[in-house]
């Protein structure tokens, strides 16, 4: 498989190899606490992720007061189970799930890093919003050639642009192009930025030629307008939206602009250097867990790390033994090697996200030579957010306690379903087992922590929520998930527990 390839090269420079993380913190300077369950809280940011971000199930799908009660009986019963277990539970003290905590919290510094160093330094031009703005409903008809050849991109300049031969005779006549490109082009995120600059922002005249438009080292463009049309805005309110849109497209492109910025200073010095024989080996045995049926991977990835053990048994008389080379060198960065090994465990707490959701078999070894460097990449990244005392930041250490609270009941929750010999029933009918089984237990555990729970009843009313199923994720990030799924514990509405306090902080 990955020996067919021709891309992959032994060394490779960071400053090269940039790849955008899109996605940042939502920092708030201050949570709003809407429970307390002894010495944990359920925030309200925390309150409309858990019940917006995932997937209700059908007894609290809806938007009315029943539903959000349900809600916060199901996250207050989290907590109570996570309190029964303790924070020294088995669950916690295993390998895997302290890899994938660890994992998740640099994830979230490292989003709080992005934040610092980018999101809050991009400043937009408001001329060039108001510019664009004003042109935003036009949808330009233009002619267009692209080109590679950097020589015929110079030649074209000259007979096009200084010496003002005239488009269609010149592509006619000179470069015997019969059919010449057309196409319509109106504002949107997924144009080329330098297209929609040029359309957009400058004030063009129908009939001109533009070029050379350099896209990248490989893609020239020139163009001519044909001319366009316009549509008048429905009213002050769609105006308002447009320039929101308009804003939201320049904010993304000046964040990824800066964040290039920032990866190339930080990674400027640092290079990595692949033994290609080992990375080989390597990507041959990966090679048929990852090219499996996105449903197949899927679970192996619900593993929590990849299960080398089982599955390279299926490949060991095709693919060398992972164990004969889980010693050896994989890559060198700077002056430091790094093992088959001390890569199998960096994946535990950042598993690898590949550039392409979707690739040829015979590409598979240069989408994972990309997938480790800017594993590596992040290595630097959490190493600056360390340094910045992000693990110490309130949001990442309620995160992390969110996603510990749900493992916690989880392993809890089955603990109590099996000991009752309802996880069976629980597999097949969750309704049913909620409403037999863990209903009444849950009632049993409001009754014993009733006085260390304290509710804030005047933000709980205060909130609105969705009828919209959603889940959100994050994108080209290690875990993807932004919140745990609904916790499926309990079916009761009635809030007769607890404290009313709307003061909590």
């Amino acid at each position: 498989m990955a020996n067919k390839l021709d891309l992959i090269r032994n060394r490779v420079a960071f400053l090269l190899l940039l790849f955008f993380f899109g996605c940042s913190a939502e920092a708030e300077s201050k949570e709003k606490i809407i429970a307390k369950v002894g010495d944990k809280t359920i925030s309200l940011n925390e309150f409309i992720r858990r019940a917006e971000y995932t997937i209700r199930p059908n007894y609290c799908r809806n938007n009315t007061n029943i539903d959000k009660k349900i809600i916060l009986n199901s996250l207050i019963a989290e907590k109570m189970l996570s309190l029964e277990v303790g924070e020294e539970s088995d669950i916690l003290k295993k390998a895997t799930v302290k890899n994938f905590l660890l994992g998740r919290k640099e994830q979230a510094m490292r989003q709080f890093l992005y934040d610092k160093e980018v999101t809050k330094k991009v400043k937009l031009d408001e001329n060039l919003i108001n510019k664009v703005s004003n042109n935003v409903t036009r949808q330009y008809d233009i002619s267009y050639i692209s080109l590679a050849d950097t020589l015929v991109v110079t030649q074209l300049k000259e007979e096009l642009i200084d010496f003002n031969l005239g488009w269609d005779s010149t592509l006619h006549d000179n470069y015997n192009l019969k059919d010449i490109p057309k196409r319509v082009v109106t504002w949107n995120g997924l144009e080329n930025f330098k297209l929609l600059d040029l359309l957009f922002t400058q004030d063009v005249q129908k009939g001109s030629i533009y070029g050379p438009l350099k896209f990248s080292d490989e893609h020239y463009m020139f163009l001519k307008i044909n001319g366009w049309t316009a549509t008048k805005e429905i009213n002050e309110s769609q105006k308002l939206e447009n320039i929101k849109n308009i804003e939201d497209v320049y904010r993304r492109r000046e964040s990824r602009v800066k964040y290039e910025d920032f990866i190339r200073k930080v990674m400027e010095d640092h290079s990595i250097e692949f033994n290609s024989e080992i990375f080989f080996n390597l990507a041959d045995i990966m090679g048929p867990i990852y090219m499996k049926s996105q449903t197949e991977k899927e679970e192996i990835f619900k593993k929590g790390v990849w299960a080398f053990d089982k599955e390279q048994n299926k490949y060991k008389n095709l693919k060398p033994d992972i164990e004969q080379i889980k010693k050896k060198i994989l890559y060198k960065l700077d002056d430091k090697s790094y093992t088959v090994s001390q890569f199998l465990e960096d994946i535990q707490i950042h598993p690898l996200v590949f550039r392409q959701k979707q690739f040829q078999q015979k590409e598979f070894g240069f989408q994972l030579q990309m997938a480790i460097i800017d594993q590596v990449r992040d290595k630097y990244l959490t190493k600056i957010a360390y340094e910045n005392n992000f693990d110490q930041s309130p949001e990442v250490v309620r995160d992390n306690s969110i996603w510990s609270d749900y493992l916690n009941s989880v392993f809890h929750k089955y603990k109590y379903l099996e000991i009752h010999n309802a996880d069976n029933l629980f597999a097949v009918d969750n309704q049913t087992a909620i409403n037999e089984v863990l209903n009444p237990y849950i009632n049993k555990l409001q009754k014993k922590y009733s006085d260390k729970i304290y509710i804030n009843t005047d933000l709980f009313n205060s909130i609105k929520l969705s009828n919209i199923d959603m889940s959100v994720i994050y994108s080209g990030a290690p875990f993807s998930l932004v919140v745990p799924s609904f916790p499926l514990i309990t079916s009761e509405h009635k809030l007769d527990y607890g404290e009313v306090d709307n003061n909590l902080n």
